[in-house]
């Protein structure tokens, strides 16, 4: 296979089909053009069973999905975990599940009777939605679409897994649907389907109609976490995120380490299979390079138009190099998106070679907040007080991969609300 060029493989097994999705070998994302330059086959055998799976964007999945959809197959997604054989946090669904909790349906008539559809999802990661009840909600989804009258566009977007935007993808062509476009904070605006050279642009009418329900109403602000390597920073900013989604901020946290990024199957599969989490995570990490940091740069850039707060985790640099690189020639522009900064380092060490970093560009003034983080592995717990200088100024422990996330959100969302209403200012009084 010619990974320069092909973004996908195609396996033919005697009872399925399994299509895998690759990352680009040196940027890790590929540009959703591959749909139309490089594509899938355009038919499959009808009524097979078609698996999809590997590193792939939602809008991958969705298109897959909708493709062996309109050849009568049958779709099934595969994630690592599943791989694994582990049923991972299907005991943690709450009794109180209801599928129409998990999105949000808007739709408006163009006229000539066309009808565009935005569809946002809110299924989080945390707590963990079983595939039974994530069936539920396509279920609940496509009765919503049943009640429309007329050719349908539907446009996709928020918090969802892949298994849930295939799902929706299969359903939606199954029903007649005449188009599906993926809205992604990463990519913008992606023809999944049909998906050709024939394909017009998305109408301008829909794209305003769409960014005004999306878009912040009363300002938004972009967080980034720094820190060095395992002092819990990508535990925060999975923290901070969930936070601020429980604070009542339409919210999404941007992972920008290109070479390492930390998914969420990874820290679902690393609570019952850590050793073959790390295993499966080691063989997926890249160099870094210049194409790579002009990527997530141009993503980045993109996404801060989409939310009221953006959280980033921030990739941590080169520590080994002499002297060590917290922000590396040609990173610095990830940083400069950034509003405001949460610098979190090790209790027993200092948060001085941070500010350094950030000094060398001018964006230590960007410093909103410095949290010490001690004891990864007790129960976790957060002190966070403004000080004079206006900075936020923390302890925080429990910040480990292995803690659960849960229960670190819990703990630490009362102290975060005055955070929040400080650097967002989205204050209850102004809605």
């Amino acid at each position: 296979m010619d990974y320069k060029t092909k973004w996908f493989s195609i396996q033919q097994n005697p009872n399925e089909t399994v299509i895998t999705f690759h990352p680009e070998p040196h940027v890790r994302f590929w540009p959703p053009s591959v749909l139309r330059e490089a594509p899938l086959p355009r038919s499959w055998k009808t009524g097979g069973r078609v698996v999809i799976t590997g590193s792939g964007a939602v809008w991958m999945y969705a298109h897959a999905a909708a493709l062996v959809a309109a050849n009568g197959g049958c779709v099934e997604v595969r994630k690592p975990q599943d791989q694994a054989s582990q049923n991972v946090g299907d005991a943690s669904t709450p009794r109180s599940f209801s599928p129409r909790d998990f999105f949000v349906v808007e739709d408006r008539e163009l006229g000539d009777g066309q009808r565009i559809v935005l569809v946002k999802l809110d299924i989080r990661p945390a707590p963990p939605v079983a595939r039974e009840q994530l069936a539920e909600v396509v279920k609940a989804l496509c009765h919503e679409l049943d009640k429309l009258q007329g050719r349908i566009s539907i446009y996709l977007t928020g918090s969802g897994p892949v298994e849930v935007y295939a799902g929706i993808a299969s359903a939606a062509v199954s029903r007649g649907v005449s188009r599906i476009v993926c809205v992604s904070p990463r990519d913008g605006y992606v023809n999944v389907w049909p998906c050709d050279e024939e394909t017009p642009e998305v109408p301008s009418e829909a794209i305003d109609w769409i960014h005004s329900l999306l878009r912040p109403k009363q300002g938004s602000i972009t967080l980034g976490v720094v820190g060095d390597p395992n002092c819990g920073k990508s535990v925060l900013s999975r923290v901070l995120y969930y936070c601020a989604v429980k604070a009542n901020y339409w919210s999404w946290r941007f992972d920008s380490d290109g070479q390492s990024p930390t998914p969420e199957w990874y820290l679902s599969l690393r609570q019952v299979s850590r050793e073959q989490a790390e295993q499966l995570r080691k063989s997926q990490k890249i160099g870094w390079t210049k194409e790579m940091e002009e990527t997530l740069t141009a993503q980045l850039r993109g996404a801060r138009d989409y939310f009221d707060v953006l959280i980033v985790d921030l990739p941590g640099g080169n520590l080994k190099a002499s002297p060590p690189q917290r922000i590396p020639p040609g990173r610095e522009t990830l940083f400069e998106l950034v509003d405001k900064f949460v610098l979190v380092y090790q209790y027993d060490a200092s948060p001085q070679p941070w500010i350094d970093a950030l000094r060398e560009h001018q964006l230590d003034t960007r410093i909103i907040a410095m949290i010490a983080s001690a004891h990864p592995h007790q129960f976790p717990t957060l002190t966070l007080t403004k000080t004079a200088n206006a900075i936020w100024e923390g302890l925080a422990t429990g910040l480990d991969r292995g803690v659960d996330l849960n229960t670190i959100v819990s703990s630490f969302h009362e102290a975060l609300l005055p955070f929040w209403e400080t650097i967002v200012g989205l204050h209850k009084s102004h809605d």
